[in-house]
């Protein structure tokens, strides 16, 4: 019996260590809200004479207020030495009819794989927010809620870029992180503090890099 609780106390120990090298979390969120508005026109165009019209008021269904929803799959494993890889595949979606977002990707909101050293900070490889985006977080008054963020006209529409490397590193009370895209779906001349984007004239392809850095107290 004494051998037998020995090798269970064993074979629990062998199991929770397996854990603790490697996991891979479900999660998800999902957001819909009933919105009323007293006083609605129609978009200004050219077309129009830039005339909103009559207004009026609307009570509609929005998917997401405070977060736009979504699920996804994060995973980690530990490689030894103070290195571990992972990745993250996050879709979103509508929630009132269902239908993909981020023009019908099923990984839109991120797709990457990466590394993560203790010592030397984090590098990322795929679709993923632009260091732009990682800075602003803690200075948007809404925490880049869904509904009223002007999230792209901080940032321009790309604040999620394809085919983008990004390091993150951590030291001390500092926080550095730049990113590189190869190539993002809209060609974009904004020029916005901390980040440039320059226009390509293939394929409506842009690129762009940033630099950030945040210390906290």
């Amino acid at each position: 019996m004494k051998k037998s609780l020995i090798a269970l106390a064993a074979m629990g120990a062998f199991a929770g260590a397996a854990q603790a090298q490697s996991s891979v979390t479900l999660y998800g969120v999902v957001d819909a809200n009933i919105e009323y508005v007293n006083n609605v026109g129609v978009v200004p165009t050219a077309a129009n004479g830039f005339n909103r019209g009559p207004a009026h008021s609307v009570a509609r269904m929005d998917p997401g207020g405070l977060s736009g929803s979504r699920w996804g799959l994060r995973g980690t494993e530990d490689l030894g030495g103070g290195l571990k890889a992972l990745f993250v595949l996050e879709s979103g979606f509508s929630s009132d009819t269902g239908g993909l977002q981020q023009s019908g990707r099923l990984f839109g909101r991120q797709s990457f794989v990466g590394l993560q050293s203790d010592s030397i900070g984090q590098f990322t490889f795929g679709r993923q927010y632009v260091s732009m985006f990682d800075a602003l977080a803690n200075f948007s008054p809404t925490a880049y809620a869904t509904q009223y963020e002007p999230v792209v006209l901080q940032q321009g529409p790309n604040y999620r870029e394809d085919n983008t490397i990004k390091y993150t590193g951590k030291f001390g009370p500092i926080t550095a992180g730049a990113h590189w895209s190869f190539g993002t779906g809209v060609a974009c001349r904004l020029r916005l503090a901390w980040q440039r984007r320059s226009a390509a004239t293939v394929k409506s392809r842009a690129r762009s890099v940033a630099i950030r850095a945040t210390v906290r107290p």
